[in-house]
């Protein structure tokens, strides 16, 4: 039990309070690009890793009797979603930053991606039993 929290849920753990920490900060450090839409691609990038990371432990860990990956990704989707939904709110009140649609498309999309590559990795490594 102990080997597997360490090994599926305390990245994904880890992760969200990172991004927590990082959208509580005013101005969070980035590398300069000049382009104006370059933080949909952050948001994508965070979220594709958020994705990756949530598909793994809920399907090696919560599913792992299930033979379909269908509602394994359902959830995940679902649980991140809500996570960037919180998220927006929560820069709603740091000074400096604010709630958009946008990022949150970003973010679902990020998720989306992630959760694919997951997949893809699965299919590839083969099924863990």
């Amino acid at each position: 039990m102990r080997l597997t929290f360490l090994r599926y849920w305390l990245p994904l753990i880890a992760y969200m309070l990172l991004i927590v920490v990082v959208s509580s900060l005013e101005m969070p450090p980035t590398p300069e690009v000049d382009w104006e839409h370059i933080d949909k691609v952050y948001h994508l990038l965070e979220y594709a890793v958020l994705g990756f990371l949530a598909f793994r432990a809920f399907r090696w860990q919560l599913f792992q009797k299930w033979e379909s990956s269908a509602l394994v990704v359902l959830v995940t989707m679902l649980f991140c979603v809500a996570f960037g939904i919180t998220d927006e709110i929560h820069q709603r009140f740091v000074e400096m930053r604010e709630a958009s649609i946008a990022d949150l498309g970003a973010d679902s999309l990020g998720a989306a991606i992630g959760i694919g590559f997951a997949l893809i990795g699965r299919r590839m490594w083969g099924k863990r039993k």
